[in-house]
């Protein structure tokens, strides 16, 4: 596994994709706080982990490649 700096918006979004690309579920999920809202492809709110985690499951299930030339992360205090 590469070394990953999640303490930084690039390290956190190149962990994320790595996590995808590798059918790494947990891991995906890890980078959520639990208290996070994810917005899926049919623009429902997803709430709370436990809601995240059956669309990061299904994400990760296809082992996608997500390329990006920007990562963008929100984080709200």
């Amino acid at each position: 596994m590469q070394n990953f700096n999640r303490k930084t918006e690039a390290g956190a979004v190149a962990y994320f994709r790595y996590c995808i690309k590798n059918g790494d579920a947990a891991g995906a999920l890890s980078c959520f706080h639990p208290d996070a809202v994810y917005i899926d492809r049919d623009g429902r709110e997803l709430r709370g982990l436990d809601q995240i985690a059956l669309a990061i499951q299904e994400i990760c299930r296809l082992k996608m490649d997500i390329q990006g030339e920007t990562p963008h992360i929100t984080v709200v205090n």
